[in-house]
């Protein structure tokens, strides 16, 4: 059913051009068959919103951003929708084509012909959004809207650690990145095996500040020779390595820290492109190390769901939300991503771990 109040016209913080968003109206547009309304109440800030809106990242102009949502259904126009107005619900962003060999599978997230909320078409910087119900997962009653509107990078986050396979015989991890991805990270593992020591390596002191309060040992390297003064002191130590920066430097550096048959996995997405010296090529070979990607999360899988898990941890009291150091308003985009550019490109200082747009 689609209410009188459900049909007004909606706000959407459109990017128009490369660097340039503005707050529109836009008209009611009913979902179509298989999809229902929601009203979004919360949305992260990615580091990818970043990139894609102020470095020529767009696939396409204009464009809604906005892929970490969480909102309520306001309208369920199919009768035999499993959801009714008012559920609370995360949004799986990736739109699977439900054909290829990897959909076949039900390893949806490695789909060849995905679309998605937010990069491919638009997404939920916005009043409402009209989205697939296989893409909604209804929150439980003690998750808050903050933490569902994290339930994505989180999964993520979880999604890559299962790759690190680490267990109770684990002494010792290397992250590399305390962006909000490796602040998980250590909150994640500080949780689950608390015989774990934590080094955080980052550029940034406030974000190893943050990661010594969750748990880690934090390491300020803040530039190449830092790199390799703890690289000589510290090369082979770790069995396992995790990247969440994306510089092809980190990438490298990765494998110079991972110790003989140690285990790497790269989640940062690459800012450059990378070159493997030959005797770094022959150190991997020689250290016989596994190196694993890792992209997005695994969601409605065969043998599991990265998204349920999520929430099942989050219902038991597992909060990111508390790493959420900003909050503004859809009117707000466009400074607050300007800020999070300029900083990125060192242009200006704007020290922040994650920003939450509240919407409704």
């Amino acid at each position: 059913m689609v209410s009188t109040m459900s049909m007004n016209a909606r706000k959407a913080a459109v990017l128009t051009e490369n660097a340039a968003i503005e707050v529109q109206d836009r008209p009611y547009l009913a979902p179509a068959e298989g999809e229902v309304e929601v009203a979004i109440s919360r949305a992260g800030i990615c580091s990818s919103d970043i990139e894609r809106g102020f470095n020529h990242g767009a696939y396409h102009y204009p464009l809604v951003m906005g892929h970490e949502l969480a909102g309520v259904i306001t309208a369920t126009p199919d009768a035999t929708s499993t959801f009714k107005e008012g559920d609370r619900v995360a949004i799986f962003p990736l739109l699977p084509c439900f054909d290829c060999i990897s959909c076949r599978r039900k390893t949806y997230a490695l789909c060849k012909n995905y679309s998605y909320y937010g990069s491919r078409r638009d997404g939920g910087f916005a009043s409402h959004l009209n989205c697939r119900e296989w893409n909604l997962m209804k929150l439980p009653d003690n998750v808050g809207m903050d933490d569902a509107a994290l339930v994505e990078p989180t999964a993520v986050v979880i999604h890559a650690l299962r790759k690190l396979a680490l267990d109770a015989f684990d002494r010792s991890v290397c992250v590399i990145g305390a962006g909000f991805l490796g602040l998980i990270a250590v909150m994640y593992m500080r949780h689950h095996f608390p015989q774990l020591d934590i080094t955080l390596i980052d550029r940034n002191d406030d974000k190893i500040r943050a990661g010594a309060v969750l748990g880690a040992d934090g390491v300020l390297l803040k530039n190449e020779d830092e790199w390799a003064d703890f690289i000589s002191v510290n090369a082979d130590s770790y069995a396992k390595v995790i990247e969440f920066v994306g510089a092809p430097e980190t990438f490298c550096h990765s494998v110079s820290l991972c110790e003989q048959g140690g285990t790497l996995v790269w989640v940062g997405n690459i800012i450059g492109d990378l070159t493997l010296p030959k005797k770094m090529v022959s150190s991997i070979l020689r250290k016989e190390l596994s190196i694993l990607g890792s992209w997005n999360s695994f969601y409605q899988g065969e043998d599991f769901c990265d998204w349920q898990e999520t929430l099942a941890l989050m219902a038991g009291g597992f909060q990111p939300s508390r790493l959420v150091t900003t909050r503004i308003e859809i009117y707000d985009l466009h400074d607050t991503i300007s800020k999070l550019y300029r900083h990125k490109a060192r242009k200006a200082k704007f020290i922040t771990t994650k920003v939450m747009v509240e919407i409704d």
